[in-house]
């Protein structure tokens, strides 16, 4: 993506608009809110004391945004992580118990490579402190 493409995608988000009664942000060029299907007027032509309701809808649609992007956890990826980790760990186990039967030294890192991955991969899904 070159610098003028970039500069581009910026200046049509400042140009964004937010709809007076509810704040969810559109185009510039709409003349309807996608979600409420309100006139877009600006802020500043709003009679004076809607200001103030359209500030507080505002601050209520990046409420509710900010409650929609904190999802519950995702348990099913977290369960097929924890099982490629386990795997990963018993192979590597495997492995390393094969390599130092056979004395090969390749195979001994190789399965060193696995068995790490496996505990890092299991750290992964591991809750933090």
């Amino acid at each position: 993506m070159s610098e003028k493409q970039f500069d581009t995608s910026r200046k049509d988000q400042s140009n964004a608009k937010l709809c007076p009664s509810c704040g969810f942000p559109g185009k510039a060029t709409d003349s309807k809110c996608l979600y409420c299907q309100t006139s877009m007027q600006s802020p500043a032509s709003l009679p004076p004391g809607e200001w103030l309701k359209w500030y507080f809808a505002r601050l209520q649609w990046k409420w509710k945004k900010k409650k929609y992007l904190k999802k519950a956890p995702d348990t099913l990826g977290k369960g097929i992580t924890t099982l490629v980790g386990f795997a990963l760990c018993i192979i590597g186990g495997f492995l390393l118990t094969l390599s130092i039967t056979t004395s090969s030294f390749s195979n001994c890192i190789i399965a060193l490579f696995f068995l790490l991955y496996g505990v890092f991969t299991l750290k992964s899904v591991l809750p933090k402190k």
